[in-house]
């Protein structure tokens, strides 16, 4: 009898052992693909093709990865935004609701622990937060920082700067008479042999300076405006020229000096590579992280989608 109720007793294990293990499923419903591809419409004035199509199915597949996974970990029980949300929604939907336990388990009744947008958002910002988080909490060697520098060399090159500076009329306070303003005073300007630090004050105050330190055509251009960063970029260098028309007025503007495109050392740009560095270990973790997740799951997306 012992020896039957030990092989008994293997054979249940074993049993047990080799039946299949239920697979879990992702299903993607077809009207959430279809509100990604109105979405992209939306933003891109076309529709999808079938490359981009593809690509917005495997961002819902991915959020509904997410999603399960937050589950799975208890994030809905334990996430006081996602309790809180659900609460309101509750009571939202119905007023007789008291309190917040009660609320909650009509939530989860209602399937809005899955379908509530912000509910999902939240949890899928959680997961992919803690894998970013993981990703960055390895320590950068020396040899990743400069590897990252020189395979990237042209993202930090040092574009061409101007050193400026400039006399400014404002449009508001000179009207229709700003431009033989501003061609009066560049005449003088030119007669006098005034230096720039010098002439700077003969026109308006400028909230922004009126000499700048070395800013490239790109900071110009956030700065004054795309038309007055063009115009920079043609003038010759130590004349008094213009007047140069900008989003505040014209200007007219004495290039002091202009500082040639330049590679710079890897110290001068050590936090910003750092930082391109650690997005890329972000973008390779959530990779990685996909596809090891998805290998437990079965995919379903539905007719229509």
């Amino acid at each position: 009898m012992l020896h039957f109720a030990l092989f008994g007793g293997l054979l249940f294990a074993l049993v047990r052992g080799l039946a299949p293990t239920p697979v879990p499923e992702l299903r993607i419903p077809a009207e959430r693909i279809s509100a990604l591809e109105q979405k992209f419409t939306r933003r891109t004035g076309r529709a999808a093709n079938a490359e981009e199509r593809a690509g917005l199915v495997r961002m819902a597949v991915e959020a509904e990865l997410w999603v399960s996974e937050a589950h799975a970990l208890g994030l809905v029980e334990t996430d006081p935004v996602v309790q809180r949300r659900l609460v309101q929604i509750a009571r939202f939907l119905d007023a007789s609701l008291a309190d917040d336990a009660s609320a909650l388990e009509a939530a989860r009744e209602l399937g809005l622990n899955w379908s509530d947008p912000v509910v999902r958002r939240r949890l899928i910002e959680r997961m992919r937060g803690a894998v970013r988080a993981r990703a960055r909490a390895q320590p950068v060697a020396a040899d990743e920082l400069a590897r990252q520098f020189e395979e990237q060399a042209s993202r930090y090159q040092q574009p061409e700067r101007s050193r400026i500076s400039h006399v400014f009329f404002s449009r508001d306070r000179h009207g229709k008479a700003l431009a033989a303003r501003a061609a009066r005073e560049l005449e003088r300007l030119r007669a006098s042999g005034l230096a720039a630090a010098a002439a700077v004050g003969r026109g308006d105050p400028f909230v922004h300076g009126q000499r700048l330190g070395p800013r490239s055509l790109s900071g110009l251009e956030a700065r004054f405006g795309p038309g007055f960063a063009r115009e920079i970029g043609a003038l010759p260098v130590g004349r008094w020229l213009g007047p140069v028309a900008s989003a505040y007025g014209v200007h007219l503007v004495f290039i002091e000096a202009r500082i040639p495109s330049a590679r710079p050392a890897l110290s001068e740009v050590e936090t910003r590579v750092r930082e391109d560095l650690l997005r890329v270990r972000e973008r390779e973790a959530l990779g990685r992280v996909v596809e090891e997740l998805l290998g437990g799951y079965r995919v379903r997306v539905e007719p229509g989608a």
